[in-house]
């Protein structure tokens, strides 16, 4: 009896393990399409990374009171929103 609880125990986790890639690769794969549809998803991330992590550095040894990083982050963000909704709109490529 204990044997054939600890297998089906096992086999349990097995089935969950599967359940849950089966749910996540769909979404995985429409997410990929996706980024490589657009293009740029990795290389745009890092430069938008060393964009703000370069002006808060920039900000910080320069002696900027602190409410000037929240703003540059704020207005950075933003400004690629918008440039995104206009590329978007004047149908150039990504």
């Amino acid at each position: 009896m204990a044997h054939g609880f600890g297998r089906s125990e096992a086999t349990g986790g097995r089935d969950c393990i599967d359940a849950v890639r089966r749910f996540f690769k769909a979404p995985a794969r429409r997410l990929d399409a996706r980024q490589s549809k657009v293009g740029g998803g990795i290389v745009g991330l890092v430069v938008a990374i060393l964009i703000i992590a370069v002006g808060i550095n920039g900000f910080e040894l320069l002696g900027a009171p602190f409410w000037v990083e929240s703003l540059f982050q704020g207005t950075a963000l933003v400004g690629a929103v918008a440039l995104s909704q206009v590329r978007r709109r004047s149908g150039a490529p990504r």
